[in-house]
């Protein structure tokens, strides 16, 4: 993957605080594609694995573009700022595909709440990524191509954010629509992350 070794010991220990969650989740999605299926209280436990595995990701993300944003003078904050937001849209979509597949099982209306909140931030970022956000520090689209690509990924969630939300309020979403809605997800995030590369190019193509 073209990484080396990482050498700063804050992004090191925030990385390093994720091994024990990781090995916990990791054997309980082992144990579920060995056994073919799970039930509602496996899938339940897999889900607070889960959570708690991505807050301390996003904290060693966070960590990482601090580190490196402070000592990578040719690359503006903001730019490292950008990425990683862009980046956790990526998860954003996964996220909101695992609480719909949750309420579908559970019928349990908190999934529907954190359904909920989780497109909100989706398309709150979605909309920070396309025309900047200031106040936190996120640029806009540095580039036609990216502006290209971010529109397209929004012509994408626009009809998926209203099924979502249709699911929110009802609390509740029919087997055929679930269906419909993971495939569509997996096209969303292979797009989305086509955007995220695009800002990692180097500097100057990124502006050019």
């Amino acid at each position: 993957m073209g990484l080396g070794p990482e050498q700063r010991q804050a992004v090191l220990r925030s990385l390093q605080a994720i091994d024990t969650p990781w090995i916990g989740y990791s054997n309980i999605v082992a144990d579920v594609i060995d056994a073919g299926t799970a039930e509602t209280g496996r899938m339940e436990i897999m889900s607070e694995a889960s959570v708690s595995v991505l807050t301390l990701m996003n904290r060693a993300v966070n960590q990482t573009a601090r580190s490196y944003g402070s000592v990578l003078p040719d690359v503006p904050m903001a730019l490292t700022i950008t990425i990683d937001v862009a980046g956790r849209q990526r998860m954003l979509t996964q996220k909101a595909m695992k609480e719909t597949c949750l309420l579908y099982v559970t019928g349990d209306p908190a999934y529907a709440r954190a359904l909920a909140g989780t497109v909100g931030l989706f398309d709150l970022s979605l909309s920070a990524l396309q025309d900047g956000f200031e106040d936190v520090g996120v640029m806009s689209a540095p580039s036609p191509m990216i502006a290209g690509q971010l529109g397209l990924v929004r012509d994408l969630w626009e009809p998926m954010k209203v099924e979502f939300l249709t699911t929110a309020s009802e609390q509740r979403i029919p087997e055929e629509a679930l269906m419909g809605l993971a495939a569509r997800s997996d096209v969303l995030l292979f797009e989305m992350n086509k955007a995220v590369g695009m800002y990692e190019l180097p500097l100057g193509d990124v502006e050019g």
